[in-house]
């Protein structure tokens, strides 16, 4: 791949989309690939690209090969001629040979859900971030257990806790590197030597935002968030699902595509944990 064409996908990346310039090289360095990068360039010129990023969907206890589309764009100067969609058509062709069953994306905003409709995308579970309202006096139930906060990463130990989910897109252990190279906290629920729940978070000066989190039981997890919401004394903000299509600004607006006539198995509440939040 010509070095010109990659240095132009990171500046138009960057114009898009605003992510900084070190998520975007951390990105590269994983998915500037034959297998991840699609495109379309004329005479040296980058007019229109996308990556897949392969994920584990777990539905009904059986596991399906997913494609999440990312950083989706084309140039401005060569919009509304067909150039993107035409991409995208020819990608799709390329995963149906590769066996994919679905494919995903993040609509980046209400108004583009019409041209994924065209596209036979179709909207469906999302979520947003709401505002932990726990309790700081919960001291004698969680008196046995304590929590760690680390910059280290156990990727192991997240993939087995996130493999008991159903109905859940599931991060790739690749694409974990991005989550421990990125700057991230994690939040580690203990009990005696043993951890029980992994929290994902980006934290500030105020908040605390948590990106995902996966345990042995969903009571770990509401633990989890009391024991950082009483340690840290910040605002903590954590997942909330959506159950109806009233999406506000802080939902995820997740539209999906089966890649194969015999996979309708989807259910009405699929779980994304691939916030790859820069």
């Amino acid at each position: 791949m010509q070095i010109d064409l990659v240095q132009q996908a990171k500046e138009l990346w960057h114009d898009e989309f605003g992510d900084s310039l070190s998520f975007i090289e951390r990105f590269f360095d994983l998915y500037c690939d034959d297998e991840s990068f699609f495109f379309v360039a004329e005479n040296g010129v980058l007019k229109s690209m996308l990556f897949i990023l392969e994920y584990r969907l777990k539905i009904k206890g059986r596991d399906y090969k997913g494609a999440y589309l990312y950083a989706f764009c084309t140039n401005k100067a060569f919009r509304k001629q067909g150039m993107g969609s035409a991409l995208l058509v020819s990608t799709e062709r390329r995963l149906r040979e590769l066996e994919f069953d679905f494919i995903f994306l993040i609509s980046r905003n209400d108004l583009l859900i019409p041209y994924y409709n065209k596209l036979s995308f179709s909207s469906c579970f999302s979520h947003n971030m709401k505002e932990w309202a726990g309790n700081r006096n919960k001291s004698e139930k969680l008196s046995n257990y304590s929590i760690k906060s680390s910059d280290y990463f156990d990727k192991d130990l997240y993939l087995r806790f996130a493999s008991c989910r159903d109905n859940a897109v599931m991060h790739s252990a690749k694409d974990l590197l991005l989550y421990g190279n990125g700057g991230y906290k994690f939040y580690y629920l203990e009990n005696s030597d043993e951890v029980l729940a992994i929290a994902i978070a980006r934290t500030s000066e105020d908040e605390i935002i948590i990106l995902d989190i996966v345990s042995a039981c969903k009571e770990k997890e509401t633990m989890l968030f009391d024991l950082i919401f009483t340690n840290e004394n910040k605002k903590l903000l954590v997942p909330s699902k959506i159950k109806s299509r009233e999406y506000d600004k802080n939902s995820q607006l997740y539209m999906i595509k089966s890649l194969r006539d015999n996979v309708e198995v989807l259910p009405k509440e699929l779980y994304f944990n691939l916030l790859l939040d820069k």
